[in-house]
């Protein structure tokens, strides 16, 4: 409703919705089973789909950009979005337009699993840190990814990470995801004993699964990456406790949340505008005014260094007029310190209270401003009056594949720590980090632990940006009492 707002009726006029939308009068809709079915018949002589915006990427529109072929939408339904190839004959196309290629695009890029899987984003940043003489655990919690259960090797280290943790600090809490794309919280456990917990979980399934260290001490053609310059937190309704395996006191998604009775009960919609965050770190939590500058420094490096590193993969084909709106997931530990958690595609759109719908049309607008109206020369009107408009606004370009190149070492995160050898630069195996003669080990100490010992300022987990190219896992206290936020 909101794209088709946008597009159509809103600002964008001349956009109207294509074969295989439920608002295109031609094929069968079904408005029970969700399902609209067009036939090679009922699309002959219609309009060629020019954009495609879908939650997943569709490989079949992908190769019809690619190659310059028609297509039109054969099925849309829930989870599925299939495309097909209209017929030509003697080089003109049954609609009666000539075959030359039409201007498309798409919401999403070819390869995004690299950004966008649990497994895959620790892979890319393993490689690219650590060919860069970089540790990768200093800008991602310690994580391994087990392919086999508890019989896989990376198990076996990660079983030896867990005693190095609980023996040297105490700290026994760990988070378990499923390997391939996932988002909203769905599959994500915390655990803190090996083996009556985390190995029946990960021989519970014959599927990846990716084990990352719990943040203790957090309380509470060219490619150019924008940063969405407002966002909102989500919080949780339980009180904050490391004793508690409750997923509703540590995971801060809505389709969590929304299944407790205190839901909305301190935030509407439990949700907090960043604003209202700032405020609360600097007069009640006492951190210093500029800390938010500091936060935000390190959100944007850290999402410049994922992108670089999973740059390679993204859109191999090369092919034009594709883009996408992650959601990157941060946890802000008690030092002021930022880690990488997860990447997702297709961040939700919902809007749950006041601010998200002030927040989230603006933001979409904004996209589609740096996108469609680019793409197809049909500025929106207030783009037409010579205003970027809010949205716009809001976005700021940090990366572009066109900026002068670093040198070979160079990373955005200029704080994470050198590796021990600055000779070892192979990739690292997905959960290690490196010993003193260079070669892989559990990192036992720099997660969370001794990163978050400075007194001096007061403990916060989580600081989240949704809905900005950017979310977030956070946790923050309200007075006597702490609670996650994302």
């Amino acid at each position: 409703w909101l794209l088709r707002q946008l597009l159509k009726e809103v600002a964008r006029p001349g956009w109207g919705p294509g074969v295989g939308d439920p608002q295109n009068s031609r094929g069968k809709s079904s408005f029970e089973e969700k399902r609209v079915v067009v036939s090679s018949e009922a699309a002959s002589g219609a309009p060629e789909v020019n954009v495609l915006w879908t939650a997943y990427r569709n490989l079949g529109f992908l190769d019809c950009m690619k190659e310059g072929s028609s297509a039109f939408v054969s099925l849309n339904s829930l989870g599925q979005v299939q495309v097909q190839q209209r017929p030509q004959e003697n080089g003109q196309l049954l609609n009666g337009s000539s075959s030359s290629s039409p201007l498309r695009a798409h919401n999403h890029f070819e390869g995004e699993r690299a950004l966008c899987s649990k497994m895959g984003l620790c892979a890319s940043l393993v490689s690219y840190f650590s060919s860069r003489g970089r540790d990768p655990f200093g800008a991602i919690p310690l994580t391994f990814v087990v392919n086999e259960g508890s019989r896989d090797r990376e198990f076996q280290r990660w079983r030896s990470a867990y005693d190095a943790f609980g023996g040297s600090s105490g700290q026994r809490l760990w988070l378990v995801k499923p390997g391939a794309c996932s988002n909203q919280g769905r599959g994500i456990f915390v655990y803190d004993t090996a083996e009556d917990d985390m190995q029946q979980h990960v021989d519970s399934k014959n599927a990846p699964w990716v084990l990352q260290k719990y943040l203790e001490d957090a309380r509470g053609g060219a490619f150019h990456v924008h940063f969405f310059n407002d966002g909102y937190v989500r919080t949780t309704s339980s009180k904050y406790s490391t004793s508690s395996l409750d997923r509703a006191v540590h995971i801060t998604n809505d389709n969590v949340q929304r299944l407790g009775e205190d839901y909305g009960k301190f935030e509407d919609g439990n949700k907090l505008s960043i604003e209202e965050l700032k405020s609360y770190l600097i007069n009640q939590a006492k951190w210093p005014v500029s800390i938010w500058d500091s936060i935000e420094y390190q959100m944007k490096a850290l999402m410049i260094d994922a992108v670089r590193a999973a740059q390679t993969k993204l859109n191999p084909r090369n092919i034009d007029n594709c883009f996408e709106l992650f959601g990157f997931d941060f946890m802000l530990d008690a030092s002021s310190r930022v880690w990488l958690i997860e990447v997702n595609t297709d961040p939700s759109l919902e809007v749950h209270n006041f601010h998200q719908g002030q927040l989230i049309p603006a933001m979409v607008d904004g996209i589609m401003r740096l996108t469609l109206d680019q793409i197809f020369g049909t500025p929106s009107a207030g783009a037409a009056t010579g205003s970027t408009g809010c949205g716009g606004r809001r976005w700021e370009r940090i990366w572009s594949s066109t900026d002068p190149a670093p040198s070979a070492n160079d990373v955005a995160c200029d704080w994470v720590a050198a590796l021990a050898d600055p000779s070892a630069r192979a990739a690292a195996p997905s959960g290690a980090a490196t010993s003193p003669n260079g070669g892989f080990v559990p990192n036992s100490g720099r997660t969370g632990g001794d990163l978050a010992r400075s007194a001096a300022l007061p403990s916060v987990s989580g600081i989240g940006e949704s809905s900005r190219s950017a979310r977030s896992d956070r946790s923050r206290g309200r007075e006597a009492e702490r609670r996650d936020v994302e």
